[in-house]
């Protein structure tokens, strides 16, 4: 565990935080305070609350779906520790609900809308993790930029979403956070008159340091972004800009945003290299 998220974590255990620590039975972990008292005892068994015909996903290393609490909606997604071997590994590190706790912490404060956190828990077993889970806030109107790509494109407002994601990165890179895979499909965008807020999803492979983030890793969130729009695009035979156009877009939007200069044959490079690849949008 670093110390950053170490410093983050002892914070929200403290009596002035947000956050609670809560321990009960097998069941340990952090508790936001926003979450009603009457629905404590429903995240001491937080396995019971899934619905099996509602899940979003289902694999061996995950679990996740929508689940009601009391009445009130949220998103739960359980880190299933698959066998003994998995568990005494993890068991040795910082459960993922933890890790993602401290990142959505840390894009609140860089002023980036990320879901709200409501529970961070691990159930251990003989004191190895069985699993852990994360609480968050449902979203009952989601408009990720995979869903609104084509309104985007149509409406002639790919200019305004360019400023607002280069936005988002300059800010949270400027604090030292790495999104990790600022896909289409993990970026939250809302309208706001003639131009967009962008936020994000998925905080699994945020990196978090108390240095801005090297040029390095700029390059690859950046050509995540692009790679994944023109793929996007493609797929749904929307009109789009050759990748070296794109890329140059992007790259002096951020460079006016972040006062950092990524343009380039790395960019360029990495960029080319992810629409090539075969994975996910």
């Amino acid at each position: 565990m670093s110390s950053l998220i170490a410093q983050i974590l002892d914070h929200c255990r403290s009596g002035g935080s947000d956050f609670y620590s809560i321990k009960s039975g097998r069941v340990n972990g952090l508790v936001a305070r926003s979450l009603p008292a009457s629905d404590f005892d429903s995240i001491n068994n937080p396995d019971t609350l899934f619905n099996l015909e509602n899940l979003t996903k289902d694999s061996v290393g995950t679990t996740a779906g929508p689940v009601v609490i009391a009445g009130r909606n949220y998103f739960l997604k359980r880190y299933n520790n698959r066998n003994i071997k998995h568990r005494i590994k993890n068991s040795l590190r910082l459960a993922k609900p933890f890790k993602v706790l401290a990142a959505s912490v840390k894009f609140r404060e860089a002023g980036v809308f990320v879901p709200e956190v409501i529970a961070a828990l691990e159930k251990r077993k003989a004191l190895l993790v069985e699993s852990s889970y994360l609480l968050t806030e449902m979203l009952h109107e989601i408009h990720t930029a995979a869903n609104q790509i084509e309104n985007i494109v149509k409406n002639l407002h790919e200019e305004a979403f360019i400023q607002s994601t280069c936005t988002s990165l300059a800010k949270i890179h400027s604090e030292g956070i790495v999104h990790g895979d600022p896909k289409m499909t993990n970026l939250l965008i809302s309208a706001k008159g003639n131009s967009f807020e962008t936020g994000f999803l998925d905080l699994d492979g945020a990196i978090l340091s108390e240095n801005p983030v090297p040029d390095s890793l700029r390059i690859k969130e950046l050509a995540r972004v692009i790679s994944s729009w023109l793929k996007t695009c493609r797929d749904l035979r929307l009109p789009h800009d050759k990748l070296d156009v794109l890329v140059k877009k992007y790259a002096e939007s951020y460079l006016e945003l972040a006062g950092v200069d990524l343009f380039g044959n790395k960019l360029l490079d990495r960029t080319e290299y992810l629409v090539k690849r075969v994975r996910k949008r």
